[in-house]
């Protein structure tokens, strides 16, 4: 196969198969984390890989439904 960047017209094609990535998660409560440098180490690392992925900034991150619970990137 070939590795592309544009999703094909048929997403049914014959032949079509993602490419999962896996990440490590955290189970750290994220009550106090009030910063992004606050943040466990693997939630930090798939931030930044989402990031370089997406090609944007990500400058809000939420930690629950308040808006309290943002944090300012």
């Amino acid at each position: 196969g070939e590795l592309t960047d544009l999703p094909p017209y048929d997403l049914c094609a014959e032949g079509i198969e993602p490419v999962y990535k896996t990440y490590d998660g955290w189970k750290t409560d994220l009550e106090n984390a009030n910063t992004f440098d606050e943040l466990p180490a693997n939630a930090k690392a798939f931030l930044n890989t989402l990031e370089a992925l997406l090609e944007v900034p990500i400058t809000l991150v939420s930690k629950g439904p308040q808006r309290k619970e943002l944090i300012v990137r």
